[in-house]
Order: C-alpha cells, then sequence, then structure tokens
C-alpha cells in the first residue's frame, strides 16, 4: 500500500529534524571539548566564556597582525561584522537558555567554516566578527560572505524546535592603507547596519 501525500511529507520532515538534531548534538559535543580546552590552557583571558571563540582584545590583536602582514605581502584582509536579526525574538519567546544555546551553535559553525588562519569572535551580544587575512580579491570576499551566509541561514534545533533566522552581514576590506583595526570594524560595523536597515524581514518560523 503506498503512502499518501500527507504521510510522505510527514516522514520527509520527521527525517528532517532528526537529520537537524544530529548535526546540532554534534555541534555541542565540539563545543564543549573545545570550552574544555581554552580553560585548561588558560585562556579564558582571550575566549568568550559561552561560545569559545576568541573575544576582542584577541581579535584586535589577531587583526593588527594580519593588517601588517598584508602590507607586506601586498595582499587584503576581510572583516565581517555579523548581527542576528530578531536575535531579541528568540529571548522572548524561548527564554535566554534558548537564546545562549542558538549563540553557540552560530559560533560553531562559523568556527567549522573557516580556514585554520582566520578568526572568527563573538563581539558581543548577538554580534560576531570573522576576520579572513590573505584575501585575494573582492569575488574571493564575497565567495567568503556567501558561505557564511548560507551556514548561518541553515535551520537551527532547540528545544526540539526547529528555528530560522537570518542574519545581516557588513563588510570592510582592508586594502595596506593607513587604517587602524578598529577603523575597519566600524567600517564593517557600518555596512551591517545598512544592510540590516534595506533587508527584508527576516524569515523565523517554529514547527
Amino acid at each position: 500500500m503506498r503512502n499518501s501525500p500527507t504521510t510522505a511529507t510527514t516522514n520527509g520532515t520527521q527525517q528532517q529534524f532528526k537529520l537537524l538534531a544530529a548535526s546540532n548534538a554534534c555541534l555541542r559535543r565540539n563545543l564543549i571539548r573545545f570550552s574544555h580546552k581554552i580553560k585548561q590552557e588558560g585562556l579564558l583571558a582571550y575566549h568568550d566564556e559561552l561560545t569559545g571563540l576568541p573575544n576582542r582584545s584577541l581579535l584586535l590583536d589577531r587583526l593588527h597582525q594580519a593588517m601588517q602582514q598584508a602590507t607586506r605581502q601586498h595582499k587584503q584582509v576581510l572583516l565581517m561584522f555579523i548581527d542576528l536579526n530578531q536575535f531579541k525574538w528568540v529571548n522572548d519567546k524561548l527564554g535566554h537558555v534558548a537564546g545562549d544555546s542558538l549563540l553557540q551553535q552560530v559560533a560553531m559553525r562559523l568556527a567549522v567554516n573557516i580556514r585554520g588562519a582566520d578568526t572568527a569572535c563573538r563581539y558581543g551580544g548577538d554580534e560576531f566578527v570573522v576576520m579572513l587575512p590573505e584575501i585575494e580579491g573582492q569575488h574571493s570576499a564575497d565567495a567568503a560572505v556567501h558561505k557564511i551566509r548560507a551556514q548561518l541561514a541553515a535551520p537551527y534545533v532547540i528545544d526540539g524546535q526547529v528555528i530560522t533566522l537570518t542574519a545581516s552581514i557588513g563588510t570592510a576590506l582592508y586594502h595596506g592603507d593607513k587604517q587602524s583595526g578598529e577603523d575597519l570594524i566600524r567600517q564593517a560595523d557600518l555596512d551591517m547596519s545598512h544592510a540590516k536597515a534595506n533587508s527584508k524581514p527576516p524569515t523565523l518560523s517554529l514547527r
């Protein structure tokens, strides 16, 4: 006897949910291992306690080094400033524990989708900064932004609920001029604010 279209759709949704739940469980295990590692190595002063990502101080240190190297090698440094759209909605509807879980999942997605020389930082609240040294040009920068945007747009599973949201991403490229690291961050932040103002309403759904 053939399954009805409704049954097939339900089975497909359940299978998708199981895959998402398994993926997020793997991310959580990786995050826990990473958190234990930075605690054991005494690196908490330079890492965010919730996500395990580098904090602002470590980001600025690595950014200054990357800018100096880029000047010597005549390459560019890409900075992405990321803000999660409607993150407050998640906190209000599901609670701060769910919000923390979402931030951890975002952090892990960023960490596993960058190169060893790159840096993903939790800048504060629901804001993240990704720094990519040795970028060849605008084409490489655009490809990197597209990859990060796609990874963050995939559904999240929190407390048995599937949540889909979007992120506003602003960028700044260092070309070897006299900008400081702080200037580059402000430029990326401003570009993110423009992207957020001009973006379509985010897709948020609970299933």
